[in-house]
């Protein structure tokens, strides 16, 4: 079996690479195909040297993380299948937009997944050529780790700082929009006394590049946007974020002994939200109210204004530190996402169903 996986934008890599270290581990051969943009939304839409590039390969299975899938089979011999492992669980990741239907292959995340798709008329009829098997999400294996002191350490050590420094860990996790503004992360930093890593998206960060620098010099920490988001996630005590795939994501942290804050039972990571400007989020296009990113808001954790957050942050953060009641909601949030796949080898069972098909 041979496998392209092709990264239509830069931090596809990681929603791409247990795929890919699963069947290559299983003897398969896997060639990386990626699309290099040259501004910040410039995602592929079709060009020719990335067409050329996969045909030339003569692949079985193209594995993408997003659309458009149909200039992917341009060149490609009769049979070859397209893949689609999606890069979020939220709607306004494109996770359940029309397009999915031109995917011969679209695993299922959980049994929520499959009603989110059967609702929007993405899953394949009756005796088509496409497949929606239940393997799970393959690229969240890394999220079922127990918390532990080990990633605190890992996290330190990445930072240039002293491992018996004891501040919370505060990570900022934004999306690709100018929904929230960096005064919140300059307002956690302002005192000292706490340890604030900024994650931007891969988007944002090409699109404004200076705000690393800008801050860095608040006294906070910039994450890789192009890693997997594990690392950072369980290293924290507690996320910051808006309306984005990365709060989702992060409602499946356990936890752990050896975590600072011992007392954090499952739903392991508090999280604040950061609720965007309506009229911004409407103009944007952006907006699926039935989506799980607004469907389960207020079983995840407390909601900020975006217009009020660089005031109310700093008592926000401290408040769920001190006493985190959604913690029982958020578990279940993440269960729902996730379903019986919580064993971390979804895409290795992704690689078997491959294998079969």
């Amino acid at each position: 079996m041979k496998i392209v996986a092709f990264s239509g934008l830069p931090f596809h890599r990681w929603c791409l690479e247990d795929v890919v270290k699963s069947a290559r581990a299983r003897g398969h051969e896997v060639v990386e195909v990626g699309h290099q943009p040259t501004h910040a939304h410039d995602w592929w839409t079709g060009s020719a040297d990335v067409r050329s590039a996969i045909a030339f390969e003569d692949p079985d299975f193209i594995v993408v993380a997003d659309y458009p899938y149909g200039p992917l089979r341009s060149g490609t011999r009769i049979g070859t299948k397209i893949v689609s492992v999606r890069h979020s669980f939220a709607s306004r990741g494109n996770t359940y937009q029309p397009e999915q239907a031109d995917a011969d292959v679209l695993p299922l995340f959980s049994e929520y997944d499959r009603d989110r798709l059967g609702s929007a008329k993405l899953l394949p009829e009756i005796g088509s050529a496409r497949s929606a098997p239940g393997t799970g999400c393959p690229w969240v294996g890394p999220m079922f780790r127990q918390k532990s002191a080990t990633d605190r350490a890992w996290l330190l050590d990445r930072l240039g700082i002293n491992r018996a420094d004891e501040r919370p860990i505060v990570a900022v996790a934004t999306t690709w929009n100018e929904w929230t503004s960096l005064d919140v992360v300059r307002a956690l930093a302002a005192d000292g006394s706490r340890i604030v890593v900024w994650r931007p998206h891969w988007a944002a960060s090409w699109r404004r590049p200076g705000e690393a620098d800008l801050v860095r010099s608040f006294g906070a920490h910039v994450d890789d946007p192009l890693a997997h988001p594990a690392g950072l996630l369980l290293a924290a005590d507690i996320l910051v974020g808006d309306v984005s795939g990365i709060v989702l994501l992060a409602t499946l942290i356990r936890s752990g002994k050896g975590v600072r804050f011992g007392r954090i039972v499952e739903g392991a990571l508090p999280i604040v939200q950061i609720d965007p400007d309506p009229a911004a989020l409407s103009s944007s296009g952006q907006l699926d109210i039935g989506g799980p990113e607004w469907t389960f808001r207020d079983s995840i954790g407390p909601r900020v204004s975006v217009a009020r957050a660089a005031e109310q942050i700093v008592d926000a953060v401290d408040s769920l530190l001190a006493d985190d009641p959604w913690r029982a909601s958020r578990a279940t949030v993440g269960q729902t996402l996730v379903g019986t796949y919580t064993d971390g080898t979804s895409a290795d069972r992704l690689v078997r169903w491959l294998e079969s098909s």
